[in-house]
C-alpha cells in the first residue's frame, strides 16, 4: 500500500507541475518560447556534465571533496556580500518596520513603541528577535540598527545565511543519493539561481528561514542514513525554529512526519514510529513555550483594536487576484473584536469560493500559482528598484537599465529548467517508486497547496526556490546513476538498528 500510494502522489504531482510549467509559459508577457529553449539546452548541458565528470568528483577522497565543496560555499559567500553590498535596498514595508523597532528591543527588551505592530504581525516576532540576536553582537562592533553599517551588516548576515543554507541542503542531497557529485552540481546551480542574488540585500523572513529549512531537510535526511531519535528531534527543533521566521516552514511538519511514515527505507515500523513521535514531541514542546513567551512578551492590551485573524489573508487569497487587498482591511477596521472580523472575513472567503464553480475555483489557483512560481526573480523588481546609493549593480538590478532584460530572461530559463526538471523527477520517481527524495516532493507540494488559498506574492515562493532546485538536481542525479544502489540508506538504516 506504501509503495501504491508514493506512485500514485508521484504521478499527480509531475503531471500538476508540467501543467503548472505550461501555464507559466502561456502568461509570460516576453519570449517564453527562447526561455523554455534555454532552459532545455541547460538541461542537456547539466546531464551531461554530470555524466561525464560524475563518477570522477564521486572517487574523490572525502578529505578533498570536503575542500572543493567548503571552498566553493565560501566564494558563493564571498560574491554573495560584494554584490548584496552593492545592492543595498531602501528598507520598506515590514522589514523597514522591523528594522526601526530594534533600537528599542536592544535598549528596554521588549517593545513599547512598535508593540501594536507584533500584535497585528505576531508573525513577524520571531524575525525581529532573530535579527535582534544578531545586532546586540553587531553592535558590539559598531553596526548597531539605525548606524550607517547597520543596514550593510544586516547584508552580510542575510548572505550568511543563504550560502549556508545552500551548503546544508547539498549535504541533505548527498545524503540522500550518496553521491557527492549530486552535492557539488547544487551548490553550483544555487550559486547561478538570480532570485538569491537580488534578495540577499533585503533580510527579511523569506531568506532568513533557509537555514533552519535546510537544517530540517538535513536532519530528515541524516535520520534515514543512520537513525536515531535525535535527528528526527532537531528536525522537529528546525521546523520550530524556521516556522517561527517564516510561518509556511510550518507545513513541513506535516510533509516530515509523512517522510518518516512512507519514505523511511526499509526502517521497522517501531523506528518510524519513535522517529515521528520525537518530531512531534520536540515541535509541541517548543511551540508551545514559543506561545507562552509571546503572550507575556507582548503587551496584548489593544489586542482588540489592533489585531487582524489569519483570515484576513486567507481573504486576500479568496477573490480577484490573489493579492493584497484594501478593502478587506477597511473591512476588518470597521468592526469592534477580533471574533467580529473572523466571523465577517469567514463569510466572506465562504462567498469567494462558492461564486466560482469547481473548474473556475481550479482556474482561479492555478492562475495564482502562476503568480507565484512564474516569476524568475521571484518580484525582486520591486525592492530592486529603490537602490539605497548609486552602484555598478544598477546596470542589471533596476528595471529600464541596460542589462536587466537579459538578467530576466536568465532568470526565467533557469525557473522554467528547474519546474520542468522537478516534474521529469516525480514521473521518473512514480516509476521506481523512489523513496530518497520524498520529503523535497512533498515539502514542495505542501507550500504550493498552502500558497493556493493565502495571499499571493511571488515572493512567498522564494525560500522554497532551493527546495525546487533540490528536486532538480536530485532529478538529475537519477538519470545519471552508474547502478542500482547496493548499500543506500535503506541497508544502512537496517544495519544500524
Amino acid at each position: 500500500m506504501r509503495v501504491k500510494l508514493l506512485r500514485v502522489f508521484y504521478a499527480a504531482f509531475g503531471v500538476l507541475l508540467l501543467v503548472l510549467l505550461a501555464a507559466c509559459c502561456a502568461a509570460w508577457t516576453n519570449n517564453a518560447a527562447a526561455a523554455l529553449g534555454v532552459a532545455a539546452v541547460l538541461a542537456g548541458a547539466l546531464w551531461a556534465l554530470l555524466r561525464r565528470f560524475g563518477l570522477a568528483i564521486d572517487r574523490l577522497p572525502p578529505r578533498r571533496f570536503r575542500a572543493l565543496y567548503g571552498g566553493l560555499a565560501a566564494a558563493y559567500f564571498v560574491f554573495l556580500l560584494v554584490l548584496g553590498q552593492g545592492l543595498a535596498y531602501v528598507l520598506v514595508g515590514d522589514l523597514g518596520v522591523i528594522y526601526e523597532s530594534l533600537p528599542e528591543l536592544l535598549a528596554n527588551g521588549r517593545f513599547t513603541a512598535y508593540n501594536d505592530y507584533y500584535v497585528a504581525c505576531t508573525n513577524n516576532l520571531g524575525l525581529a528577535l532573530l535579527l535582534g540576536g544578531f545586532y546586540a553582537v553587531a553592535s558590539l562592533f559598531g553596526a548597531a540598527p539605525g548606524a550607517a553599517a547597520g543596514v550593510y551588516a544586516g547584508i552580510a548576515f542575510n548572505c550568511a545565511a543563504v550560502a549556508a543554507a545552500l551548503a546544508l541542503l547539498g549535504y541533505a542531497l548527498w545524503l540522500l543519493v550518496r553521491r557527492q557529485s549530486a552535492a557539488l552540481l547544487f551548490l553550483a546551480c544555487g550559486a547561478a539561481l538570480a532570485p538569491l542574488w537580488l534578495w540577499t540585500p533585503y533580510f527579511y523572513s523569506d531568506t532568513l528561514c533557509l537555514p533552519f529549512l535546510a537544517l530540517a531537510f538535513a536532519a530528515w535526511a541524516r535520520w534515514r542514513w543512520r537513525g536515531g531519535a535525535g535527528w528526527a528531534a532537531l528536525c522537529g527543533a528546525a521546523i520550530f525554529a524556521g516556522g517561527a521566521v517564516k510561518g509556511s516552514v510550518l507545513v513541513l511538519l506535516v510533509a516530515a512526519v509523512l517522510g518518516f511514515v512512507f519514505a523511511a527505507g526499509a526502517a521497522p515500523r517501531r523506528a518510524r514510529c519513535r522517529a515521528a513521535a520525537a518530531l512531534l514531541l520536540c515541535f509541541a514542546l517548543l511551540q508551545g513555550g514559543y506561545t507562552l513567551f509571546q503572550r507575556q512578551f507582548i503587551d496584548w492590551t489593544n489586542r482588540e483594536s489592533a489585531a487582524f485573524p489569519t483570515e484576513l489573508w486567507l481573504c486576500y487569497g479568496s477573490h480577484d487576484n490573489g493579492d493584497y487587498s484594501q478593502a478587506d482591511v477597511d473591512a476588518c477596521r470597521a468592526l469592534p473584536t477580533v471574533d467580529a472580523r473572523r466571523a465577517m472575513l469567514r463569510a466572506r472567503i465562504a462567498e469567494n469560493y462558492a461564486a466560482r464553480s469547481p473548474a473556475g475555483n481550479a482556474v482561479f489557483f492555478l492562475r495564482k500559482a502562476v503568480r507565484t512560481w512564474g516569476d524568475g526573480l521571484y518580484g525582486a523588481e520591486e525592492y530592486a528598484a529603490t537602490p539605497l546609493k548609486a552602484s555598478w549593480t544598477a546596470a542589471f538590478a533596476v528595471p529600464g537599465q541596460r542589462w536587466h532584460m537579459p538578467l530576466v530572461y536568465y532568470a526565467q530559463s533557469w525557473q522554467y529548467l528547474l519546474l520542468g526538471l522537478a516534474a521529469a523527477g516525480e514521473l521518473l520517481c512514480a516509476r521506481r517508486a523512489e523513496q530518497r527524495l520524498f520529503l523535497p516532493y512533498v515539502g514542495l507540494f505542501g507550500v504550493m497547496l498552502f500558497l493556493s488559498f493565502w495571499e499571493t506574492k511571488a515572493r512567498y515562493g522564494l525560500h522554497f526556490a532551493p527546495v525546487l532546485l533540490l528536486c532538480a538536481a536530485g532529478t538529475l542525479a537519477l538519470l545519471t546513476e552508474p547502478g542500482k544502489e547496493t548499500t543506500g540508506p535503506e541497508e544502512a538504516i537496517v544495519s544500524r538498528r
